[in-house]
């Protein structure tokens, strides 16, 4: 395994791959953050629209997200492999390659693993030990009334990706190509999670995997609070307009409620000077958005659409028990 992943190994790594367990020191100013996702085909994606490369680098990304909605570092990687017996040696060394190469660009290693077959579909599953200084921690559970509520990037590039490609597989038009990468080859937003955690102004963080209405609610739940956001503010790639010219329901459902998003949704103190904001912004190379502010618990989560009505925002977003 070893010849896959390559020989680079830290300090900090006391034994690696090829023993019973890998064994790593761990930094006494720091919290471990540990956690693991799992990439199913059929569910996460689909073999005829992805070279194998860009699949594992699409599954250390998907996985690297949770760290970076923490305002942690991705240290180590342990992953875990279920083959179906048609896959040939080809396609698992080009999907470690993917591997290797992502987690090389964020400074982390794969120190282990476990490669098993029997199932009729590629599994990949991955577990990453993190960390972060203690002071920089942030959670789902310390939103405050009266905090600005922040995403980075574009919403609904994720799922508006997907569905390109299953209306028209590999071959749709090139002018979708940014939309399409946002499903395909997703970036894990560590660089500007860190510089957020390191502002010490952001009050509550999290990844938009599961949509914004869902994940939202996960922070408002965890919070105890409630929130208003306004249709009108949600960062869109003008493109998607044009995808859905005919259909603005399906837009606000993409928008809103569409997973497989890996940008950031976090709330500041409303006293942070917007100049910071914008300087994070700017060292990042992210578009930040303020989309609204948290509100007492008992208002419940309003939307603000674009006729300027208020309605209940319900978390429809991806369930994963619904599948």
């Amino acid at each position: 395994m070893n010849q896959i992943i390559g020989k680079r190994i830290s300090s900090d790594v006391i034994l690696g791959v090829g023993d019973d367990a890998a064994a790593i020191k761990t930094n006494p100013e720091c919290t471990q953050l540990v956690s693991s996702d799992s990439q199913v085909e059929g569910t996460h994606f689909n073999l005829d629209w992805i070279e194998p490369v860009s699949l594992g680098k699409r599954a250390i990304s998907v996985s690297f997200s949770d760290i970076a909605a923490m305002g942690g570092t991705a240290k180590y990687s342990v992953v875990s492999l279920v083959l179906p017996n048609n896959l040939t040696l080809e396609f698992f060394q080009k999907l470690f390659s993917g591997i290797r190469q992502q987690t090389e660009y964020f400074d982390s290693q794969v120190i282990g693993g476990n490669i098993s077959s029997g199932s009729d579909k590629l599994i990949i599953d991955i577990t990453i030990l993190g960390e972060v200084k203690r002071e920089l921690l942030v959670s789902r559970s310390n939103a405050k009334v009266g905090d600005h509520i922040y995403v980075t990037g574009m919403l609904g590039n994720g799922v508006a990706g997907l569905e390109l490609l299953r209306y028209h597989g590999l071959k749709y038009p090139s002018k979708y190509k940014n939309i399409v990468d946002s499903y395909l080859n997703p970036t894990a937003r560590m660089k500007v999670g860190g510089n957020i955690a390191r502002s010490k102004y952001a009050t509550s963080m999290i990844d938009l995997s599961d949509g914004l209405s869902s994940d939202l609610g996960h922070i408002c739940t965890n919070s105890k609070v409630g929130a208003e956001i306004s249709y009108d503010l949600l960062p869109k790639d003008r493109l998607l307009n044009e995808i859905h010219s005919k259909s603005p329901e399906e837009l606000k459902r993409i928008i809103l409620h569409g997973g497989d998003c890996y940008e950031l949704l976090f709330t500041v103190n409303p006293d942070v000077p917007i100049d910071l904001i914008k300087s994070i912004s700017k060292e990042s190379g992210v578009k930040l958005t303020r989309i609204g502010y948290v509100t007492p618990k008992e208002r419940g989560i309003i939307l603000i659409d674009a006729k300027k009505n208020r309605e209940t925002l319900k978390p429809l977003g991806w369930n994963h028990f619904s599948e």
